[in-house]
């Protein structure tokens, strides 16, 4: 079983009821989810408790671990040290068996790109998977592609075979 919201673990509050509500069911079942790191550094004992109710992988995006990065595209992450954030919330969860794969995003052609998951593995996750960078639709990179006139079509969401960056080589 998966939940695929994005965002699961997003309402802390809900998903501890929902947790403790399979541990007291004794669902018994294994499942995985897309998890934000913030969900384990701001809910005290979740690992431990979303272990007892089955959670075995995560799928968490940690983007890039270039906190500028991270700041300029809005991330949300406010750590100073996202290396120390993101290994602290991987040695929480794999304390508990929860497998880490680590959603990286491997920037436009000309950006920095040292940042895309290589060396990651065993720091802040057990397996990275890097996707090239998609400017969305509403997002600050979006815009400013679209001010420079860089936009080639709409992207819709999750619809890789879409590009919606236009590069210098066309």
């Amino acid at each position: 079983f998966i939940f695929t919201d994005d965002n699961f673990g997003g309402d802390h509050r809900h998903t501890i009821k929902l947790l403790e509500g399979m541990v007291e069911r004794g669902l018994d079942m294994r499942w995985g989810s897309f998890l934000r790191g913030d969900t384990v550094t701001k809910t005290p004992g979740f690992e431990v408790l979303a272990a007892k109710a089955g959670l075995r992988f995560c799928m968490m995006g940690i983007e890039s671990l270039d906190p500028a990065w991270l700041k300029s595209h809005r991330k949300g992450v406010r750590a100073s040290d996202v290396v120390g954030m993101y290994s602290d919330v991987y040695k929480r969860l794999n304390s508990q068996g929860i497998y880490v794969v680590g959603l990286f995003i491997s920037p436009p052609q000309g950006e920095r790109s040292d940042f895309s998951g290589t060396g990651a593995c065993g720091v802040v996750c057990d397996y990275h998977y890097s996707a090239n960078l998609i400017a969305q639709k509403g997002s600050l990179l979006y815009d400013e592609y679209l001010a420079r006139n860089a936009v080639g079509k709409d992207m819709f969401y999750h619809d890789w075979n879409l590009s919606s960056i236009v590069l210098n080589d066309g």
